[in-house]
């Protein structure tokens, strides 16, 4: 089924969705509940703004940005054999087409070789809080490629650039999908950096393979590391090995096939073997068999399946299921019955039993404040672990990249008639193998020991706060009920498990992660989103070394080193070479480790004050309902007999309103489902 079809259905499946949303806020909003008005607008917007995010990634020169021109089906993005994608580039859909550029903030160290427009429009406003700049279609590879002729140092530097978004009127961008072009890998440290940043946001991964130089050790690593780690699995990574067609002999393309199904068994469901140059001239020529040749359409169905049933599935079934949640627990079954009591007793009684509670409820304040105060407590009880598993760590690689170096032997041999050049090769050989080995290192250690140690930390502080704040909602309850005695409510209230209403108080499925790890209202604070916080962590961590240790200035300083002493270059300054660049990794991190431990030590501990943080919000939400809601009673009771009346018709039209989209949503979950 061609991918726009199936997009086209997903999107009518969405609108449904969006309609029983908005019925469901109209029938809550005439309610008066903020709380719950305010979730169903974020719903509502979550809905209609969402989605589809597929990032584009592979090294540099394996074809992405024709992949993605092809996929497209026009030439939207520069394509050359030099580095071309400086930036992240975001591809969305937009009647006409257009470039908008978006500047760092702060400016970091920039080119020096930034367009002028660019410059003036940054002197303009100051070199600071630069505002988009919208540039020519016709100009773009100005600002996504990389500029030649620099030196080492200069190319190590960051872009003054934050992203571009490019807008195309295309069919599979107006079907709701955002193409992520991103830099190559480790192509340049902080270039890379940036790409990690966006995989929290994707639906899904391709990976594109140069067929012609398949499957190399640092591309395999990158999928079981970082994509691993960043939630990615053998469903949502798509292996492409592109430039098949490239192969001379059929021996050759039996060979690159057989070596992609074992080395990407175990890494995705999905590979094609492809030709992005001929897809996309077919598309544009209108060659429906060369097209064909390109497997590109295989690409394209695989994709749409996987979106559209896969993620598709978790996009629609998570805020269907909070939406149930809410009409069925927090309005149906909470507010409309709590009403319906309160409505229902005498003025006078109503008054006293509220004024008895009014200090329970001041109690409740205070206890909020003792269980966030006893969870600081314990979070700065953590922190020296956290500290002490950090140093261990940085202080250990100055040791292994010792060893990694000793046991190296460069494929380059010294050449007495070149000895510049082989030397510069032999430099960069030593650097290449050093980065690779380090980065594999440092995700690996993230991935377990890190990765393993914060989840731990979050786990500790969710069980020590766990009887408190089950506690407080025991108190919450038997103010409810002291004022209604409503059994129902209580009832509902009981069944509910104390994590579940944390989250749902706090805003329930709008903090799940974009994978689709937790869902908040359904799971609670469960394990996976305490590792999902934990995986963001250790992505820093990463980020942090490749901030740290960049292989670019180290060829140019180690090399400038050696050829400006006085030594006699020779075969036996190989090992002078391996023990300069050595000695560069070692002092990089040496010079710089106090403060990447502090760095990691303190957004380690600012994640996780974020679950007490929220924890916090949500009782204090909590609190402010129950009283502004008996409050609100209050008000409305004095008002008289016939406003009651009124207000009791009210709930019964809204409860039967409700009743039927809780029918209609339940139908929809079930079609979603099957």
């Amino acid at each position: 089924m061609d991918i726009n079809v199936q997009l086209q259905e997903f999107k009518a499946m969405r609108q449904k969705l969006t309609e029983l949303t908005a019925d469901a806020a109209s029938a809550i909003g005439s309610l008066d509940v903020e709380n719950y008005a305010r979730s169903l607008e974020k719903l509502h917007e979550k809905l209609t703004s969402d989605t589809f995010k597929i990032m584009v990634m592979g090294s540099f020169k394996n074809g992405k940005s024709t992949f993605i021109n092809s996929l497209l089906g026009t030439e939207v993005l520069p394509a050359y054999v030099t580095p071309c994608t400086a930036i992240i580039n975001e591809v969305k859909y937009s009647e006409k087409p257009k470039a908008v550029l978006y500047f760092m903030d702060p400016l970091p160290e920039v080119y020096t070789e930034v367009s002028e427009k660019a410059l003036a429009h940054m002197h303009k406003h100051g070199m600071k809080n630069i505002p988009p700049l919208e540039i020519p279609i016709d100009e773009i590879e100005d600002y996504l490629t990389i500029p030649l002729g620099m030196g080492a140092e200069e190319a190590g530097k960051q872009s003054a650039y934050e992203k571009m978004e490019l807008f195309w009127p295309l069919e599979l961008l107006k079907n709701n999908v955002e193409i992520i072009d991103s830099p190559g890998l480790n192509e340049n440290p902080v270039r890379t950096r940036i790409t990690m940043g966006y995989l929290a946001n994707a639906d899904a991964i391709i990976f594109v393979f140069n067929s012609l130089a398949f499957g190399s050790y640092e591309e395999m690593e990158y999928i079981d590391t970082t994509l691993a780690q960043s939630g990615f699995n053998k469903k949502s990574i798509f292996g492409v090995v592109n430039r098949y067609d490239m192969l001379p002999k059929e021996s050759d393309k039996l060979r690159v096939k057989n070596l992609a199904e074992q080395m990407l068994e175990n890494r995705t469901e999905h590979i094609f073997y492809t030709s992005a140059a001929n897809a996309l001239a077919g598309k544009l020529n209108g060659d429906g068999e060369l097209l064909k040749s390109s497997a590109m359409p295989e690409v394209e169905e695989a994709l749409a399946e996987y979106l559209t049933k896969e993620r598709g599935r978790i996009k629609l079934a998570t805020p269907s299921q909070e939406l149930l949640r809410i009409i069925r627990d927090d309005i149906t079954g909470g507010v409309i019955p709590l009403r319906r009591s309160v409505l229902s007793m005498d003025l006078n009684s109503f008054k006293e039993r509220f004024e008895a509670e009014k200090p329970n409820i001041e109690k409740l304040r205070q206890q909020r404040e003792l269980i966030l105060s006893k969870a600081e407590a314990y979070i700065a009880n953590m922190q020296p672990d956290v500290r002490r598993c950090v140093i261990n760590y940085v202080n250990d690689l100055p040791a292994r990249i010792n060893a990694w170096t000793e046991e190296f032997t460069p494929q380059t041999k010294f050449s007495l008639v070149h000895p510049k050049q082989s030397m510069e090769k032999i430099i960069e050989e030593v650097t290449e193998h050093l980065s690779q080995k380090l980065d594999v290192e440092i995700r690996s250690w993230t991935a377990e020991t890190l990765t393993a140690l914060i989840t731990d930390k979050i786990e500790e502080l969710k069980s020590s706060m766990e009887g408190c704040v089950g506690d407080f909602y025991v108190q919450l309850d038997n103010i409810n009920f002291n004022i209604t005695n409503n059994e129902k409510v209580k009832a509902v209230n009981d069944s509910v498990p104390v994590w579940q209403r944390v989250v749902a108080a706090g805003g329930g499925w709008f903090i799940a992660g974009p994978q689709g790890v937790f869902s908040g209202a359904v799971n609670g604070l469960s394990k996976n989103f305490v590792k999902e916080m934990a995986i963001q962590m250790g992505l820093f961590f990463v980020a942090g070394f490749f901030g740290l240790v960049n292989p670019i200035v180290i060829v140019g300083i180690v090399a400038a080193s050696i050829f400006n002493s006085t030594i006699q270059l020779g075969k036996q300054s190989v090992n002078t070479a391996k023990k300069k660049v050595c000695e560069s990794f070692c002092n990089s991190i040496n010079e710089q480790s106090q403060k990447l431990t502090e760095d990691i030590v303190g957004q380690a501990m600012a994640k996780i004050r974020e679950c007490r943080d929220f924890v916090g919000n949500s009782l204090n939400t909590e609190i402010e309902q129950v009283n502004g809601e008996l409050n609100k009673m209050v008000e409305e009771k004095e008002k008289g007999e016939d406003n009651i009346r009124m207000l009791l018709g009210e709930l019964d039209d809204n409860e039967a309103k409700l009743r039927d989209i809780e029918k209609r949503l339940t139908g929809f979950v079930f079609e979603l489902l099957q």
